[in-house]
């Protein structure tokens, strides 16, 4: 004989709506629903953890500068591309010769690499400390669509004097709170704030105020400085690398239940099997709460066979 064909029983339970047998499945059911949904909110899936991605901005220079010079007798001199400045300063700086250098060594349209040089017209001996503020336009494009408008600050100090500075370092994006991930771009203008308060604050202020917003640039370097050089001119030389950068951002709420309802899934199937087949049907089969039973019986049609 050779098996063509196959169906099964089906057997049915009865409880009463108040009997112990409804209560247990009840509780069973919600348990089901319930419990894999526990288990996923204890994994930290269902609210917005921080994450992390990596991604290389696009840095340049946006033309503001701020420099200024202490002397070893005490003075200050002050010198900006921004006008203002100059017509508050006490003392101010003769004109320097400022230059910028913005390499896009992967030719990805990404620069790489930003140099700043500096001329100062001034007798090395005399210069005691420099400090100097760079603007920087600072651009995300993938997750975390951000503008930046900041700067980089740096203090070079000699007791000696200081003919010359070579600094080499690279530009580093510090985050206080994650960024909001949104399909509109994110313009944060710090550079306005920046330059706006050195008008009344000291340089070192300021730097510590711009060190503890939300978002703000570190130029980490190190540095060798000269002495001894040229009579009439100081130079200053920093050489900035920029890497891929660690973004730390806030998931969207898709993204957050895109994770949080595969937990959800995974827990979701094997309580279901437990419960439903190694406790329901255990309990019912075995007679263990009191239920009528059925049993749908498929009347079977024997079809014979016909030559043509």
């Amino acid at each position: 004989m050779v098996k063509v064909y196959s169906e099964y029983y089906t057997r049915k339970y009865y409880s009463n709506i108040l009997s112990c047998g409804t209560f247990c499945c009840s509780v069973s059911f919600i348990m089901i629903i319930v419990l894999p949904f526990l288990l996923a909110f204890s994994v930290n899936k269902f609210w917005a953890k921080p994450k992390i991605y990596y991604e290389q901005p696009f840095i340049q220079f946006n033309g503001a500068f701020y420099i200024q010079v202490v002397k070893t007798d005490g003075t200050s001199l002050l010198y900006s591309t921004i006008n203002r400045f100059n017509l508050m300063a006490p003392n101010q700086l003769l004109s320097p010769t400022i230059e910028t250098e913005e390499a896009d060594i992967e030719d990805d349209g990404l620069n790489e690499l930003l140099v700043l040089r500096l001329t100062l017209p001034l007798t090395p001996l005399t210069v005691r400390q420099i400090n100097l503020i760079a603007g920087l336009d600072y651009t995300l494009f993938q997750n975390a669509k951000l503008f930046f408008s900041a700067g980089i600050y740096a203090s070079y100090c000699s007791a000696f004097g200081i003919s010359s500075v070579e600094a080499n370092g690279r530009i580093i994006l510090k985050q206080k709170n994650p960024l909001t991930i949104t399909s509109i771009q994110n313009i944060v203008n710090a550079s306005n704030d920046l330059f706006t308060a050195i008008e009344s604050k000291s340089y070192f202020d300021v730097v510590d105020e711009y060190s503890r917003n939300n978002q703000s640039l570190y130029y980490d370097n190190k540095y060798m400085i000269s002495p001894y050089g040229i009579n009439n001119e100081v130079k200053v030389r920093m050489s900035m690398i920029v890497h891929n950068q660690e973004i730390n951002y806030a998931p969207q709420m898709l993204e957050i239940l895109k994770g949080a309802w595969v937990y959800y899934m995974g827990f979701l199937i094997p309580i279901y099997i437990i419960i439903y087949y190694g406790i329901l049907w255990v309990a019912f089969r075995y007679g263990v709460f009191a239920s009528a039973v059925t049993e749908d019986r498929t009347i079977n049609k024997i079809c014979k066979n016909r030559n043509f």
